[in-house]
């Protein structure tokens, strides 16, 4: 009975080596793509603010003030420090209809990201 007890004691460094580097083999992967999906959330984050706060420029303009012909920059103030916008006011061929190009840039680490919205609005003129 002496000789089943001491067979039955405990692992062998083999197979705990071999249990170790199966683990390592399925973390390490894991890991990899948990610090990705971060990356990723925190960019589709900044997105989502790009687009908000480009609709609420452009609505801005749209109710408040009919925009100017010219270029105009600014940013989003203490609230949103990351984001800054060119606005580009042009006429068309559409008579009262001037072509307004809003950019808005933020950074994403050592890069700048930059999104453009077009939008139409009829003309103080017209």
């Amino acid at each position: 009975m002496t000789a089943i007890w001491n067979r039955n004691r405990g692992f062998t460094l083999l197979e705990v080596m071999i249990a170790m580097t199966l683990v390592a083999i399925v973390f390490v992967p894991l890991l990899s793509l948990r610090n990705q999906n971060i990356s990723e959330t925190y960019y589709a984050r900044k997105l989502l603010r790009a687009e908000f706060l480009s609709n609420e420029k452009l609505s801005g303009l749209q109710i408040y003030q009919i925009p100017t012909l010219g270029e105009t920059k600014g940013d989003f103030g203490e609230k949103f420090p990351d984001f800054r916008w060119e606005q580009t006011v042009t006429e068309t061929p559409l008579g009262p209809v001037n072509e307004v190009h809003l950019k808005l840039f933020w950074l994403r680490g050592e890069k700048e990201e930059e999104m453009e919205w077009v939008q139409y609005f009829r003309n103080s003129s017209g």
